[in-house]
């Protein structure tokens, strides 16, 4: 039986658009600190989870690892957002500095 029902079938992405990373390419120290720079460089609001630009560095660098680990083994899962009247959606400060890594990385050529 044909999986894909005798369809002709091709890849989606163009890998000379889009190249491929590995997680371990993604989450490379040097993205991780430029994407840092650019979150803190936006000087947004704190997140729900109430963590601050000021006080990321030093709530989330001793945790770093764990939270690596967790992206690495697809056991890390973002928290909800949190709606704000106007509407938006607050995401947490860690999530915005690992899209900051993936946009870099996606923008990168």
């Amino acid at each position: 039986m044909n999986p894909t029902g005798g369809a002709i079938s091709r890849p989606v992405i163009n890998s000379s658009v889009f190249p491929l990373y590995s997680l371990k390419d993604v989450l490379s120290t040097e993205n991780i600190r430029s994407a840092w720079k650019q979150v803190r460089g936006n000087r947004g609001a704190p997140g729900i989870d109430d963590l601050s630009v000021d006080v990321f560095p030093t709530q989330v660098r001793p945790k770093w690892m764990e939270i690596k680990r967790q992206i690495l083994a697809g056991e890390y899962f973002p928290q909800p957002v949190k709606r704000v009247e106007i509407p938006l959606l607050i995401p947490h400060f860690q999530y915005r500095v690992l899209v900051f890594v993936l946009i870099a990385l996606l923008l990168k050529q």
